[in-house]
């Protein structure tokens, strides 16, 4: 085999693999946080109708303003944390700083539990073993997703 040849196969694989690897991500963005695919999916699940869809739709917009200024204030708490690593670490302030994050992830779940519950107000009687049925499932639904 001369060199041209080597480098044509070569150069013929590579072109290979990057075309591979950028489906692979064009994929996988795609699969990414669809902020929209948890709420069709329990408005679908649900049946709600046009009235509780924009009463839902409400319910997210508090909902997510309310999160995001909280993991504003985590991630504050986060920089406070990790500026201490420049300094001879004093363990109380470092202890005391993990607990306000956790102190705030805390009031980040119960938003989170109250924004369900809100959810449930929604329903009308005949939803109710469909909401039932959907609170197994919340949990995997808006957990981070797992490589």
């Amino acid at each position: 085999m001369n060199k041209e040849r080597l480098y044509i196969l070569i150069s013929v694989g590579l072109l290979i693999s990057n075309v591979l690897l950028v489906s692979l991500m064009l994929i996988n963005s795609k699969k990414g946080h669809d902020l929209e695919g948890p709420r069709n999916l329990i408005i679908e699940k649900l049946k709600y109708d046009e009235d509780q869809i924009v009463k839902y739709d409400a319910l997210i917009s508090v909902h997510r303003r309310s999160v995001k200024a909280e993991n504003e204030k985590i991630y504050e708490l986060k920089e406070q944390l990790y500026i201490l690593l420049q300094q001879e670490p004093n363990s109380q302030t470092a202890d005391s700083i993990i607990n306000e994050i956790a102190s705030q992830q805390r009031i980040i779940e119960e938003i989170n539990f109250n924004h369900f519950k809100e959810i449930k107000k929604l329903c009308r009687k005949d939803q109710n073993a469909a909401f039932n049925e959907l609170s197994f499932e919340l949990a995997k639904l808006f957990s981070p997703k797992r490589p």
